[in-house]
């Protein structure tokens, strides 16, 4: 399974994530004995997950981890972070 996200920072930058799921291509059995870490600013324990296997970095929703896990590479992972830290996504959480 195969998705596609737009991640769209200013008008003259765009850029397209491949995304796909770890649960889908590797199964149940994949998850097992990855280390989850979230963000110190997580207060609520309800938040965005992150863990590393190979070269791969995997997302999941910790409120649902049996909901699926997104995988990205490197360079899609560093890109995403780097527009976070430009501010690129502030318009889509309260301040």
């Amino acid at each position: 399974m195969t998705k596609r996200l737009i991640v769209q920072g200013d008008q003259s930058k765009k850029a397209t994530i491949d995304m796909s799921s770890l649960h889908d291509q590797l199964g149940e059995a994949a998850t097992p004995g990855l280390t989850w870490r979230r963000s110190s600013f997580c207060a609520s324990g309800e938040c965005v997950e992150i863990a590393t296997r190979d070269d791969m970095v995997l997302v999941r929703d910790s409120k649902a981890p049996q909901a699926g896990i997104l995988s990205f590479n490197a360079d899609e992972f560093r890109s995403f972070v780097r527009g976070v830290v430009a501010g690129e996504f502030n318009d889509l959480v309260d301040s």
